[in-house]
């Protein structure tokens, strides 16, 4: 992408590529990519993680981006994706 249009990968462009993996079936590679971007992911990009993990029924993967959101936000977003994560294992 920095050779082809002279634009430099930002958090968008990432979250777009994840969300593109997850929804593929490779939710590793989504993983993968997210822990070997130039910059540490946001909550955008982990927020995008449940809807992966619902579609692929991928609990571990739910559990870690938990996780890392619970470190971001100690209040209401982490009990929703804990929420989200109970309803996937339900399934």
């Amino acid at each position: 992408m920095s050779n082809d249009y002279r634009l430099d990968p930002q958090q968008k462009h990432y979250s777009c590529l994840i969300e593109l993996l997850g929804r593929s079936g490779q939710t590793n590679d989504a993983l993968k990519l997210i822990n070997e971007m130039p910059f540490e992911a946001n909550d955008v990009i982990w927020r995008i993680v449940p809807s992966i993990c619902k579609l692929q029924g991928d609990v571990e993967m739910a559990e870690k981006a938990a996780t890392f959101l619970l470190k971001l936000d100690h209040q209401t977003l982490p009990l929703i994706f804990f929420y989200q994560i109970y309803m996937l294992m339900q399934e």
